[in-house]
């Protein structure tokens, strides 16, 4: 999708966008300064930024196999890790986010599609050390890669395995139930709809649902809109570079916000909410 079209989708996005400020909700002013609050600084994230260095300046060249919609920056059938490691893998924000859900919702089994190079899949692990990350990557060397991450890390409740999504998580789904799922590996439309319908169809009390790369496409935009209408789920959380999905009998009726760290929004107390 052109630069044009994610800048234009990210200026909607901003000026719809809520802060602190505008959290009525105790949930959402809770999920604000738990989540969201990014400013904290622990020693996983000095141990995983080392692995993303090192990543950053790897040389090495492994074939690709790529199972989803690809890449925008490059579908060569050859890659430099380095190459993989700039482009395909989340920023520090993301990953914080995500660190941060893992303390304060504490899930114990946690899903992941999509492992690349198993940055994300860290911080997970690492947020909350009793919790059972299983993660799937579609290629095998890209997986071998975060073998070696997870063995630098010194992680072992990380759970990697090697598939396809559509064939694995059907089967998977039949005796697993995720209370945190990770969605970041194969963006098209339909791939992705499939996956929240399965999702969707579990039985729980409280699950949430993270979708990386909601602007990466319109099908994705699509698709994210579509989740939105799961009834499962009663609050969405549009944080442009992923959504988040919550189901959580706390809440009484369905919600749909757009959140913005207040520091990149300041102005917005008592003006723009």
């Amino acid at each position: 999708m052109s630069a044009t079209y994610k800048l234009t989708e990210y200026l909607k996005y901003y000026l719809r966008a809520k802060t602190v400020y505008s959290a009525h909700s105790p949930f959402v002013f809770d999920f604000i300064n738990s989540v969201l609050d990014t400013s904290k600084s622990y020693y996983a994230f000095q141990a995983i930024d080392q692995i993303r260095e090192k990543n950053e300046q790897d040389n090495r060249k492994i074939s690709i196999t790529d199972l989803g919609a690809g890449s925008h920056s490059n579908n060569m059938k050859f890659k430099q890790i380095k190459t993989i490691a700039k482009s395909a893998i989340s920023s520090k924000w993301q990953g914080k986010v995500l660190f941060n859900l893992m303390q304060h919702y504490k899930p114990e089994r946690v899903l992941e599609l999509g492992t690349s190079l198993g940055v994300s899949a860290l911080y997970l692990a690492m947020g909350n050390s009793r919790s059972q990350i299983l993660t799937i990557e579609g290629d095998p060397n890209i997986a071998a890669i975060a073998r070696e991450n997870f063995k630098k890390a010194g992680v072992n409740n990380i759970d990697l395995q090697v598939g396809n999504f559509d064939t694995i998580l059907p089967e998977l789904l039949r005796s697993y139930t995720p209370d945190l799922c990770f969605l970041d590996g194969n963006h098209t439309e339909s791939a992705t709809k499939q996956y929240f319908d399965l999702l969707a169809a579990q039985e729980t009390e409280s699950s949430i649902l993270v979708v990386d790369d909601i602007y990466w496409s319109k099908g994705m935009q699509s698709a994210w809109e579509y989740a939105k209408k799961q009834s499962k789920y009663n609050l969405s959380i549009d944080l442009y570079y992923f959504g988040i999905l919550i189901q959580d009998k706390r809440l009484i009726e369905k919600r749909d916000i757009t959140l913005i760290d207040k520091k990149w929004k300041p102005y917005s107390k008592g003006v723009f909410g």
